[in-house]
């Protein structure tokens, strides 16, 4: 497997900028998710941080799903729109049934992020249940839900020589993360 290179802070907020103002100029604001599909590498990264940027929030759509599920999860969270990469067919032909207009990242980047006001309470991410009693569930969280997951990992010591790893697809509520504190040599 081909190692990504690496993305470096100032690169993730540039690029998530220009996707995020392309969202924004088509999209505007809204509540409507925008679906991330099929992403890899960096752009696994940049793409969902883009899409909070314009104040929607977004929803991971897991490739290995079959395609009414992915149709089921497009109709449920209203995404007018999906930031894609690699899909099969099933996958695409899910995509355009549900009348999602597609954009691939293509390394645009931007200084500054569109100009929207996004309170603690604006939803971030809706997380769907793998719909075991029949409909998926979305399960929506906010950007203070997310502040408070970082600040109890910053309370814990976890910083930027740290590694994550994610054993479950991103899709499975950031799929689990397992850190390792770094070995620092004295």
């Amino acid at each position: 497997a081909r190692t990504p290179e690496p993305l470096t802070w100032g690169e993730l907020d540039r690029r998530s900028n220009g996707l995020a103002r392309r969202l924004h100029e088509r999209f505007g604001t809204g509540d409507a998710a925008v679906a991330v599909v099929g992403l890899t590498g960096p752009d696994a990264v940049v793409a969902p941080i883009g899409v909070i940027k314009t104040g929607r929030p977004y929803t991971w759509i897991d490739t290995a799903l079959p395609a009414a599920r992915v149709r089921q999860i497009l109709e449920l969270s209203g995404a007018p729109a999906a930031v894609v990469g690699g899909l099969d067919d099933d996958v695409a032909a899910a995509l355009r049934a549900a009348g999602v207009e597609t954009l691939t990242m293509d390394g645009s980047e931007a200084e500054a992020p569109p100009a929207v006001t996004i309170e603690p309470e604006t939803a971030a991410t809706i997380i769907f249940t793998s719909g075991s009693t029949g409909v998926p569930k979305g399960v929506v969280t906010s950007h203070r839900y997310h502040l408070v997951q970082a600040a109890s990992f910053a309370a814990r010591g976890f910083g930027p020589d740290d590694q994550v790893g994610l054993v479950l697809p991103m899709s499975f509520a950031y799929g689990a993360i397992i850190y390792q504190r770094a070995q620092v040599d004295d």
